[in-house]
């Protein structure tokens, strides 16, 4: 989710190498931390101790805008593209053989390190979406020169011009609104899966600018009616007051099984973070994670209220806002 925020928030801002904007050393601050920690600490030695580097992040850090080969490298590089957390990919490439994207274990063979390596790492990575030269291009155009033939985009079919909608399509549309009307009414939830089409009917409902109160009924009743325990999701609706998302809330809460834990309102465009605070943390108590990626709320805004109100933040357990994703990469900062 955070990296995937992370990729969201740099994509389209910085050109390619030697062209356009340059990249910052952390154009994905958090995404780097995440993967620096993993390749840097060991929390699971055979002798009970944890290990870490003790460096300091940025010596380890490389310049986005370098090319891997203009640095010293006695084996090779481990490539990893995390860019879809959900499918990540990797591939080695050789010293020797640089343009090459390699399997894990090809690699560990040119020096014989495959042989004390576990067998069932090995498999796990192997399992992993190795990348091809295309991949490497995109961030490597350069030492990755594709043909043109690659390169020139496939020839898309023209597709028909959409016909008129089908009678299931229609009445499935109206029988949508008429549940949006009348919740309550067995008539019409009995001839539509709400359940099937909840995201159809949340679609409806963050489109309406702004959010009526004869709404928040039914939108408690959809958003209440998950299989996801202790998760309350807001996401994408920029038209409720902060008095009807407390109300949500409440009401949410309530109708759960069990106490809602965490509140996501990402994508949302008109939050006030002193509010939001305030009031969302009264209206459940049981509140401890409020998710708030890709909405109005700025970094200084968050800021200002951390210096000037600290007490607002005392209830929360974890606020997942850009603020708190990279205070372990300012400049002559460990991490902690």
């Amino acid at each position: 989710m955070i990296i995937r925020d992370d990729v969201r928030s740099a994509n389209g801002l910085y050109g390619r190498l030697g062209q356009g904007l340059k990249m910052p050393l952390y154009p994905c601050p958090y995404t780097a931390f995440a993967v620096a920690q993993a390749w840097d600490v060991d929390l699971s030695r055979n002798d009970g101790t944890v290990y870490a580097t003790g460096m300091w992040f940025d010596r380890g850090a490389i310049s986005p805008n370098t090319y891997y080969t203009q640095l010293d490298n006695n084996d090779g590089w481990a490539i990893l593209d995390v860019t879809d957390p959900a499918d990540p990919g990797l591939c080695f490439l050789a010293s020797d053989s640089p343009r090459k994207p390699i399997i894990p274990r090809e690699y560990l063979e040119i020096d014989g390190s495959a042989e004390v390596v576990d067998e069932g790492v090995l498999d796990a990575l192997d399992a992993v979406r190795l990348l091809e030269k295309q991949d490497l291009a995109e961030a490597f155009p350069k030492l990755f020169r594709l043909s043109s033939s690659t390169e020139s985009p496939q020839d898309v079919p023209a597709t028909e011009a959409e016909g008129v909608p089908s009678l299931v399509t229609l009445a499935t549309q109206i029988a949508m609104q008429k549940y949006l009307d009348n919740p309550n009414d067995t008539t019409i939830s009995a001839h539509l899966d709400v359940a099937a089409h909840r995201e159809d009917l949340l679609v409806i409902l963050r489109a309406q600018q702004p959010f009526p109160d004869s709404r928040v009924e039914v939108l408690v009743k959809i958003i209440s009616d998950t299989d996801v325990q202790e998760v309350l999701r807001l996401t994408g609706f920029t038209g409720l007051s902060i008095e009807q998302m407390s109300t949500i809330v409440s009401q949410a809460n309530a109708a759960s099984a069990s106490a809602i834990h965490t509140l996501d309102l990402s994508n949302a465009t008109n939050l006030d973070a002193k509010s939001l605070l305030v009031a969302l943390p009264a209206a459940a108590p049981s509140l401890r994670r409020i998710i708030i990626l890709n909405t109005n709320i700025s970094v200084e805004e968050m800021d200002d209220l951390l210096i000037s109100q600290p007490k607002l933040f005392y209830t929360l357990r974890d606020i997942i806002h850009p603020t708190f994703h990279s205070r372990s990469l300012l400049p002559n900062t460990k991490h902690h």
